[in-house]
């Protein structure tokens, strides 16, 4: 995880300053509205619970994030193409990726987003196949 330019408190342009993260959780997000309110909550909270082993949590975190992108893109193509061989093959190429595997190691919120838009169209295919409103709930929730 990039996460050498800390010593100066900054995570990167899109991260409000880690010592107010740290500190000052919320009044930072009320009043720092130019910046992804909501990744910046995330960050601040593993600041605040990993204070020492952060770069490993996000470590973590990030590389959870891309299994389950790659779980969820299996899923997706082969219940899209009807076929588990063209699902495989979609997640290996998206393991493949020298793009998907250089933003999982940077502290960006792309990733993430990549996961959640999946994590949308996984819940629409759930609920195209089961006509449950409760993944059309989970489908607008993760889009949001």
């Amino acid at each position: 995880m990039q996460t050498n330019s800390l010593a100066g408190g900054s995570l990167g342009m899109q991260i409000a300053d880690a010592d107010l993260l740290r500190h000052d959780l919320l009044n930072t997000l009320y009043y720092l509205h130019t910046q992804p309110p909501l990744y910046n909550f995330f960050v601040g909270l593993v600041l605040q619970i990993f204070p020492e082993n952060f770069g490993l949590a996000f470590h973590i975190i990030f590389s959870l994030l891309g299994i389950a992108s790659i779980l969820l893109l299996f899923k997706i193509t082969s219940w899209i193409c009807k076929s588990e061989i063209a699902g495989f093959v979609a997640g290996l190429l998206y393991l493949l990726n020298p793009g998907a595997i250089l933003l999982e190691h940077f502290l960006f919120y792309t990733h993430l987003v990549v996961f959640l838009l999946l994590a949308s169209v996984g819940s629409l295919v759930q609920y195209l196949s089961t006509r449950k409103l409760k993944w059309l709930h989970f489908t607008f929730g993760f889009a949001a």
